[in-house]
């Protein structure tokens, strides 16, 4: 297992999983307003923001929609199964269990891979795209996250053959990678949307976040409010993940999240379910 750096931590008593302290004052709707400031997307103007390139920060903001029709909605990722078992059961602890993993392999893994697979497209290095691909896949501790990723990158591939954005050459690099996994295909058209890193990092946790959230709202279940309030402590959480994932080296990559994998697996047999991870 690879070192990483970490933050100071502390446990939950509904999780083992590690939990840092640090808050930052950002959300991700601040970073990515500042990102299209620094590049020139935006620019201010009397305190009011002059859009220049607004057709980027609309393909950013349906790039990150739940809506994107890549079935993100019918997957908890254990989330389910950790309900069911009454680890997550009121918002606080439903808080708890997205900012662990937030904190933990968003901050360390899923988001820093992402970075790297833009660097790799960027570059046309479809070899290191393929070794990412592989990497994220096999991280994916249990069949159902598996089978989560590889539909949903396939269902993303579909997308972006007939999304006028994506060149021809980058659909046909899509379709020689075997297995593709929804990052893979999230930071192709990421970066044929030009959009900066940290943008494109953000959009990524929290699309994944607000998922979670509705699949917390369904099941526990709480109500739209409640989700309302988790988003918005996540917010800090999300910026906090991406200003990290952005400063970790590839050498410090960890997927380390022991509860999320053993709830993972057990949904596989869990008798009555609503999703299908």
């Amino acid at each position: 297992m690879r070192k990483q750096k970490m933050q100071s931590r502390r446990f939950t008593q509904s999780t083992v999983l590690m939990v840092g302290d640090i808050r930052t004052e950002k959300n991700p709707i601040e970073i990515i307003l500042q990102s299209f400031m620094n590049s020139g997307g935006i620019t201010r103007m009397d305190n009011a923001y002059s859009v220049r390139s607004l057709p980027r920060l609309i393909g950013m903001m349906r790039l990150a929609s739940p809506s994107l029709p890549v079935g993100a909605f019918s997957y908890s990722q254990g989330l389910e199964t950790a309900i069911e078992k009454n680890i997550v059961l009121d918002l606080n602890t439903t808080q708890q269990w997205l900012e662990s993993i937030l904190r933990n392999s968003f901050s360390y893994f899923e988001l820093p891979i992402i970075k790297e697979m833009m660097r790799a497209w960027a570059n046309k290095d479809i070899e290191k795209i393929s070794d990412l691909n592989r990497e994220y896949l096999i991280t994916r501790e249990t069949q159902e996250l598996r089978a989560e990723t590889r539909s949903m990158g396939n269902a993303l591939v579909a997308i972006a053959k007939n999304d006028l954005t994506v060149e021809g050459a980058s659909i046909e690099s899509l379709l020689k990678i075997s297995d593709i996994c929804y990052p893979t295909v999230y930071a192709c058209m990421a970066n044929e949307l030009k959009l900066d890193v940290s943008e494109a990092l953000a959009g990524y946790a929290w699309s994944w976040a607000e998922n979670q959230v509705m699949a917390a709202i369904k099941t526990i279940p709480l109500g739209q409010t409640a989700g309302q309030q988790i988003l918005s402590a996540l917010s800090m959480i999300m910026a906090d993940a991406v200003e990290t994932a952005l400063g970790v080296e590839e050498s410090e990559w960890s997927n380390f999240c022991p509860v999320l994998a053993i709830m993972s697996s057990q949904h596989e047999t869990q008798y009555s379910r609503l999703f299908r991870s």
